[in-house]
């Protein structure tokens, strides 16, 4: 299950797994309803990942955040369940970098 990520990261997944893709606007309720069977979550943080989610979730083994932070995931009962964590901390890095550029060379209007 993911929520909506690059069409690039959607050519190549179905070619190892079922995807079920979440509308941009997903709510944690449409996870319920469409995650508890799944075994893992490419998530961009906008769905928390709670504890009764993952209680729920029995076959549930990873959850990859696209992003740096990974507040929205229940870190400790994640790990009472044997779920994998881990994100993408350096992921932006370089396109901070060329917005601060691009900013600090910005003339005023």
């Amino acid at each position: 299950m993911l929520e909506p990520i690059h069409v690039q990261g959607l050519e190549v997944l179905p070619e190892t797994c079922d995807i079920i893709e979440l509308n941009p606007g997903s709510t944690e309720q449409d996870l319920y309803v469409h995650g508890l069977d799944v075994e893992a979550i490419i998530s961009r943080g906008f769905i928390p990942i709670c504890v009764g989610f993952l209680d729920r979730s029995m076959g549930m083994r990873v959850v990859a955040v696209l992003r740096a932070g990974v507040d929205h995931v229940d870190l400790s009962a994640a790990a009472q369940r044997g779920v994998t964590v881990f994100n993408t901390p350096s992921g932006l890095t370089t396109s901070v970098a060329e917005l601060t550029i691009g900013l600090i060379f910005e003339k005023d209007p």
